[in-house]
């Protein structure tokens, strides 16, 4: 599915001090992996999504998803097969466009804008539908603009919109982190249902251990750039994880 083959990342300062961010890393991900990325901060969870997702490019080595060599390719050509969400409810959205247009602006995610006026009843009542699932009542309120809805209600519907159009690869960075325990528990649980149903791949950052314990079919731990644990939980059931 994803390979990522010695990568390395090194970050220069404005002294010409070289922070090696990730040192020489090797992991592949099968189809359908849920894997859990966890470790320290300054440990390279957060560097290594980014280089995934075409934010950042890295300084040695490739990246194959599906056997294409995508290392470097763009965060928008990346955007028509991996998805993601942010940390920040408020990044993954257009606030002063209602629900509806930003379901419709998420189902075009690598496909020309210019469809974004077609939004019939039927991708009014399927968008519908799928915010009901999540049962907060936001089903009756697609006109609303989505900048007026708490960050909670933003993430859940972020998490919809990410994999309303098809993809290979979701990424979640931090994705609960500034949400309340009973927001973030609504995220994790309507993830872990999208991933388990869609068959998605999922790459997910957490600094919650219990989280980390709980989530996902595989956990990978980092600790300066370097991976330490590549555990397969559905081989090894988890009950601790310290670093």
């Amino acid at each position: 599915m994803i390979s990522l083959e010695n990568i390395q990342k090194h970050f220069t300062l404005g002294d010409g001090t070289v922070i090696k961010a990730l040192n020489d890393i090797n992991i592949t991900i099968n189809k359908g992996d849920f894997v859990t990325i966890i470790g320290s901060n300054g440990s390279g969870k957060s560097t290594l999504i980014k280089l995934i997702s075409g934010i950042e490019q890295p300084t040695a080595g490739n990246i194959l998803l599906n056997k294409r060599n995508i290392t470097r390719q763009s965060v928008e050509e990346r955007s028509a097969y991996v998805a993601q969400v942010f940390q920040n409810p408020e990044s993954g959205v257009a606030p002063n466009l209602s629900i509806l247009e930003n379901f419709r602006l998420a189902f075009l995610r690598g496909k020309t804008k210019s469809l974004f006026n077609t939004i019939n009843s039927s991708f009014k009542n399927h968008t519908r539908d799928k915010i009901a699932a999540l049962n907060m009542g936001l089903e009756n309120k697609l006109n609303m603009p989505i900048g007026m809805l708490s960050g909670g209600q933003r993430q859940a519907l972020c998490l919809l919109m990410a994999t309303l159009a098809p993809c290979e690869l979701l990424l979640m960075d931090e994705p609960t982190a500034a949400l309340d325990p009973v927001n973030a528990a609504l995220v994790l649980e309507t993830a872990n249902n999208i991933v388990k149903q869609d068959g998605l791949t999922c790459l997910y950052i957490t600094h919650n251990m219990q989280d980390a314990i709980k989530y996902g079919s595989r956990l990978i731990q980092l600790q300066n750039g370097t991976v330490i644990k590549d555990i397969d939980k559905t081989v090894t059931p988890i009950t601790e994880v310290t670093w």
